[in-house]
């Protein structure tokens, strides 16, 4: 698969997202005017959209079809390596929170205060737990790393196939801009976990521990975008930011080591 490609099928992704979306709210306002009220559906609303989107997409595109365990390919894990996943995830969110900041300062997102508050309200349920932080990795490591990664490095170097996914990783959290640098980076650490291990399951848990921290630590009351708020870029925000750097690489490093 070339690089165009892999960037189209993302468009397409997101295109079809939208269709099944605007699907959704359509069948829940036909709902609505019989007058039942639509709260179950509507709660699940987001779930059916990740799922049929992506089903679609494997199912038109991925070749071979697919098949979910031979793709998850749940065999032969090596322990130690989980043992390193945990530290990756710590790294990435402590690596990216400049990047997270810079481009909320550059005011790509100005509402983006409500929309952490919006998102705070839902983030205690029980299925918008299933969709954020199990689902939602499950699907885009299938996707970006399992499927677009896998043919992107069957006919480019490492590095421009990693660079790829990666990129359209992002692409895809563009209605959240003040993520796209942050899911760039977490893209390429994913992506080198995937290309180390050829194991589909390390990407998922790493994905799942990152979505998990940045959704569950605000029931503490402290929300991942005002980590450090108080520090104000003095030496302790810079620090956490090089101890991030320094867990980020010695969990791959670790990763790459216990694999061979």
């Amino acid at each position: 698969m070339n690089s165009t490609k892999a960037i189209l099928l993302t468009l397409l992704l997101i295109i079809i997202t939208f269709l099944v979306f605007l699907g959704n709210e359509f069948l829940i306002q036909k709902i609505e005017l019989t007058k039942i009220k639509p709260d179950s559906y509507r709660i699940l609303s987001p779930l059916i959209v990740l799922i049929s989107s992506h089903l679609t997409i494997f199912y038109f595109f991925w070749k071979p079809r697919l098949n979910i365990m031979n793709a998850l390919n749940l065999s032969k894990y090596n322990p130690n390596i989980y043992l390193y996943i945990p530290i990756i995830a710590i790294g990435i969110l402590l690596l990216n929170k400049p990047f997270m900041d810079l481009t909320i300062h550059l005011n790509f997102l100005p509402n983006m205060d409500n929309l952490g508050n919006t998102n705070n309200k839902h983030m205690l349920t029980l299925v918008n737990g299933i969709y954020i932080i199990l689902m939602t990795p499950i699907f885009e490591e299938l996707f970006f790393r399992r499927f677009l990664l896998e043919k992107l490095l069957k006919t480019n170097s490492i590095y421009k196939a990693l660079f790829v996914s990666s990129l359209c990783f992002s692409f895809v959290h563009f209605i959240t801009p003040y993520n796209i640098i942050p899911t760039f980076i977490a893209g390429l650490a994913l992506g080198f976990v995937y290309i180390k291990t050829r194991k589909i399951g390390y990407s998922i848990l790493l994905h799942i521990l990152v979505n998990g921290v940045i959704n569950i630590v605000p029931i503490s009351g402290v929300s991942y975008e005002s980590l450090f708020s108080d520090s104000q870029y003095n030496l302790t925000y810079w620090l956490f930011f090089i101890i991030g750097c320094f867990l980020t690489y010695i969990g791959l490093k670790k990763i790459t080591t216990h694999n061979n």
